[in-house]
């Protein structure tokens, strides 16, 4: 059993790069979607701040 913290994540539907995005959250275990509006939300609050966790996983992301 793995003890990873996982999140359902909405992409906004203006990311440049949503659906990438998504597929690599979700290989990753997270549920991850891009959404209909320009909001990010991380389990179902709104990505807020430098230090947020979609901001994390953004740079994860991209350094990865």
């Amino acid at each position: 059993m793995s003890n990873a913290i996982t999140h359902e994540i909405e992409i906004a539907a203006d990311h440049a790069e949503g659906e990438q995005f998504a597929e690599w959250l979700s290989t990753r275990g997270h549920t991850a979607y891009v959404g209909n509006t320009t909001a990010s939300l991380v389990d179902g609050e709104p990505n807020v701040g430098g230090d947020s966790i979609l901001n994390s996983l953004w740079d994860e992301y991209c350094n990865g």
